[in-house]
């Protein structure tokens, strides 16, 4: 396993405490361990997908590659769940990309006189506001 490769442990060990039954606690080396694990585990499956890429002659990973991947090691009984988030989070990203662009589509009902003449009161207001606390 690489030196560089980590991942947030905060996140990890949050994860981990979420699953342990109540009263239940860890020692540091054992939180260690897990983060080490889940570390090998994503280098296993990155690896293999990296494989699988570069025979179907591509740079880029894809889910499916990471799907094959899952089951080119034996590990069938993910797939299920990573199909579902890899859905979710293409659904997030798409709600999230049409919300911007309805944002930037929508008119305001001021006119640049007026949206100009409000952004200087603003900053006005602001900087009023840091010499107050001065």
């Amino acid at each position: 396993m690489s030196d560089d490769a980590s991942l947030p442990k905060a996140t990890v060990l949050r994860v981990v405490k979420e699953l342990l039954p109540d009263g239940f606690r860890c020692t540091q080396d054992a939180k260690d361990l897990i983060v080490d694990c889940c570390v090998e585990f994503i280098t296993l499956i990155t690896s293999e997908a990296g494989e699988l890429a570069d025979k179907a002659k591509t740079n880029t990973l894809t889910p499916q590659h990471l799907i094959e991947a899952l089951k080119e090691l034996g590990f069938e009984q993910y797939i299920a769940a990573v199909t579902a988030s890899a859905s979710q989070a293409k659904e997030a990203k798409s709600n999230k990309l049409a919300t911007k662009k309805q944002r930037k589509q929508t008119p305001s009902d001021m006119t640049e006189d007026e949206m100009a003449a409000e952004q200087a009161a603003l900053f006005a207001a602001a900087a009023a506001a840091c010499e107050s606390e001065t």
